[in-house]
């Protein structure tokens, strides 16, 4: 489970920036404060989240209010450790008439995790009358695993393991591998999604480049070497993948020959 309290320290200046200030004046106009809606609905794998509350009514000052997180229900659901709200305590100046609500999330899980929820509540406000004083956070399993497969992986080779990420490339379909060899040379590969098929690494094109060459994914079974994609496939927990075979970094230097930075002829990742 990873956790994101520690950002809290991170955003401890940015708070008190908006300290109150004593010589604005409370709003005064017969206004209600309130979410913009009462239920909303987050897929499992957002990392951020802007919750709108909105003035309606006479606004002619400041008005000041407070939010919380309450009623967190169901697996990795909880508040200062998977749900941060950045502030609680929002202002809203006779020209603004709508605030966010800010939290960054933590939800995604490994696992199918139903009827998952928590809840915004404005606890008080000054200068008008809450409204709708509350917004149910539904949190959306994703069960495609294209979204469960994004984020940090570890690379497991022959050489050691290698830190590496899966980001979205065009979504539904394939995605960007990051990864360092040896911490010296940058690794950018496009690797295909396929729902029933699996994982392909492409190779053949440029992934990356050593002192002025560049370097291409080649398919290596430990003996030959083949043109082609690499296939792959997760598992039934979304946090171990394996290729079928093994994998060469190198390029084509002619008469049927490929000089290689690495020939690793198996690997997989993990996390």
């Amino acid at each position: 489970m990873k956790y994101i309290k520690f950002l809290l320290t991170l955003l401890l200046p940015a708070t008190m920036l908006v300290a109150c200030d004593d010589d604005e004046n409370i709003n005064g106009g017969n206004a209600t404060v309130g979410f913009e809606s009462a239920e909303i609905t987050v897929k499992e794998t957002a990392s951020t989240l802007n919750v709108p509350i909105v003035v309606s009514g006479d606004h002619n000052g400041l008005i000041t209010l407070n939010v919380e997180v309450t009623d967190a229900n169901g697996t990795q659901v909880e508040t200062d450790k998977t749900i941060l709200l950045t502030s609680g305590d929002l202002r809203m100046p006779a020209d603004v008439n709508t605030v966010n609500a800010e939290l960054y999330l933590a939800l995604n899980t490994n696992t199918e995790d139903p009827n998952r929820s928590f809840t915004l509540r404005i606890t008080s406000a000054q200068g008008a009358q809450v409204s709708t004083a509350t917004c149910k956070v539904n949190i959306e399993e994703v069960v495609d695993a294209y979204d469960k497969l994004l984020g940090e992986w570890t690379m497991v080779t022959p050489e050691g393991n290698f830190a590496a990420t899966l980001s979205e490339n065009v979504a539904g379909q394939s995605y960007t591998l990051e990864t360092n060899y040896m911490g010296a040379i940058p690794i950018t590969a496009t690797v295909q999604y396929s729902a029933t098929t699996g994982l392909q690494l492409v190779c053949g094109q440029t992934v990356a480049n050593y002192q002025g060459t560049d370097l291409s994914f080649f398919v290596f079974d430990g003996e030959y070497i083949y043109n082609g994609n690499l296939g792959a496939m997760w598992n039934d927990t979304y946090d171990s993948i394996e290729f079928e075979t093994g994998v060469l970094l190198g390029f084509d230097a002619g008469g049927g020959q490929v000089s290689y930075l690495f020939a690793w002829p198996t690997f997989s990742m993990t996390r």
